[in-house]
């Protein structure tokens, strides 16, 4: 197999032939930042690379001298837009002449970083680890290792916490003619790069960088028997961000223990759906979510939160009480009381309804435990009768829900006369009014019920 190699910008743009590097490694990992300093190579490489089909990743070499915040936002910045096929990295070395980096400073970074990009790995040297991160050091042997060890046999420099490393940095000193430099005479010769081993078979490397999706098993959040008010992928209107509602919905009563899916590390347990944000009417509310090997899982609309970020939970472990209610300030975006269910992989999932944006993938053939009733199928509206809205819905100028036509946005509780019914597509509606049309259902939610 090719090597990987990591360049920053040391590795000047002009000094490197993109064709022949692209021939000659099997990926890049490119610096993205140094603490709060955009890598001046990174768009340049990113960009010459990437056009090539070359497999990218990037790492931020982190600091003690500034704060965790503002590395993060740089590194959010940088990496926007892009597509790092191996993945992400946080550099935990110690800087010459600068504050030492602690371990609360590598605590911080991975869990603030983690909870806005799923899973990081983690380059180190076994020396370099072990000052650091002291009694911290297996905290993150779940995640990928890419350890630096410029010598002929590894395995005594394996950093505390893991078998094997993921990535082998085995030398600072590779050389290729795709990597000209001058040397004091002025004469070109190759320079110096970092190079790297995949420690796996190529099959392996493949399922890596995107060939095939390994899915995980769960245990069920809930234990009992409950009916699924919202599948996954459900009501793009509602989520245009994800087309598709991006989880599943279990219509749970408020205070319903909830239990993690899969052991982990509680990256987020808050009130709100994002830091900064003070309205618990948006978004997921008062929810939980949980950082493991292949992805998060997201636990919405909580009464009750058992668990803090940082806390090591175990699959089955209570993490808290289902919630929901419209009367609670912090349910979040809920028309009642329900469970919110969510994994988003870490190597991103199959652009489908539900899984845009987010990397969100169906957990309900996933779990292995637990009892579901599916949601019932509706009750036959017939012309006649009056019907109530069960959620906010548009009334339309005509039934077609894929062109702009909307009159208004109706009430939950409305009650409206049914003078027609027609079925478009497969979609039913009904006729209320001159030209005033409603959907009757969509994806097997309800949106009317006769009254």
């Amino acid at each position: 197999m090719k090597p990987i190699i990591d360049i920053s910008y040391w590795q000047q743009p002009e000094l490197i032939d993109y064709d022949k590097l692209s021939a000659e490694v099997s990926g890049v990992i490119l610096r993205a930042a140094y603490g709060t300093r955009p890598d001046t190579a990174f768009e340049r490489h990113y960009a010459e690379l990437t056009k090539r089909g070359v497999p990218i990743g990037c790492y931020h070499y982190i600091c003690e001298y500034v704060t965790v915040a503002d590395q993060v936002k740089v590194l959010l910045d940088a990496v926007s837009g892009k597509v790092f096929k191996l993945g992400y990295w946080c550099d935990v070395e110690l800087e010459i002449g600068a504050d030492r980096l602690t371990a609360k400073t590598v605590i911080d970074y991975m869990t603030a970083v983690e909870a806005k990009l799923g899973e990081w790995g983690v380059y180190a040297a076994h020396w370099c680890w072990m000052d650091i991160m002291g009694a911290e050091q297996a905290r993150y042997s779940s995640r990928k290792l890419w350890m630096a060890a410029y010598v002929s046999d590894y395995t005594q420099y394996i950093p505390h916490g893991w078998d094997k490393p993921f990535l082998w940095q085995y030398t600072s000193s590779y050389k290729s003619d795709a990597y000209l430099v001058k040397d004091k005479y002025g004469n070109l010769i190759q320079g110096n790069l970092d190079a790297n081993k995949f420690m796996g078979t190529e099959e392996e490397y493949e399922a890596w960088i995107g060939g095939q999706v390994t899915y995980p098993k769960l245990q069920h959040p809930l234990k009992g028997t409950f009916r699924i008010s919202q599948l996954f992928g459900m009501n793009p209107s509602w989520y245009p961000t994800s087309k598709g509602h991006n989880g599943i919905d279990w219509a749970t009563p408020v205070g319903t223990p909830v239990y993690a899916m899969q052991d982990g590390v509680v990256v987020r347990s808050m009130d709100f759906s994002q830091p900064g944000i003070t309205d618990g009417k948006v978004g997921y509310g008062r929810h939980v979510r949980i950082q493991h090997p292949e992805g998060v899982s997201i636990y919405g609309h909580f009464s009750r939160r058992d668990v803090v970020e940082g806390q090591v939970v175990t699959a089955g472990q209570q993490i808290g009480l289902s919630g929901g209610a419209t009367s609670d300030p912090n349910s979040g975006f809920s028309t009642g009381a329900h469970l919110h269910g969510e994994y988003r992989l870490t190597s991103g999932a199959p652009q489908v309804p539900g899984g845009y944006v987010y990397g969100a993938i169906d957990i309900l053939p996933l779990l292995v435990t637990g009892e579901v009733i599916p949601t019932p199928e509706p009750s036959p509206i017939e012309v006649g009768k009056v019907v109530k809205t069960l959620v906010r819905v548009n009334m339309r100028k005509y039934p077609n829900r894929y062109v702009s036509n909307v009159w208004q946005v109706l009430p939950i509780g409305e009650r409206l006369d049914v003078l027609e019914t027609r079925t478009v597509s497969g979609e039913r509606w009904i006729r209320c009014g001159w030209n005033q049309w409603v959907m009757v259902e969509l994806n097997g939610v309800k949106y009317l019920e006769v009254v």
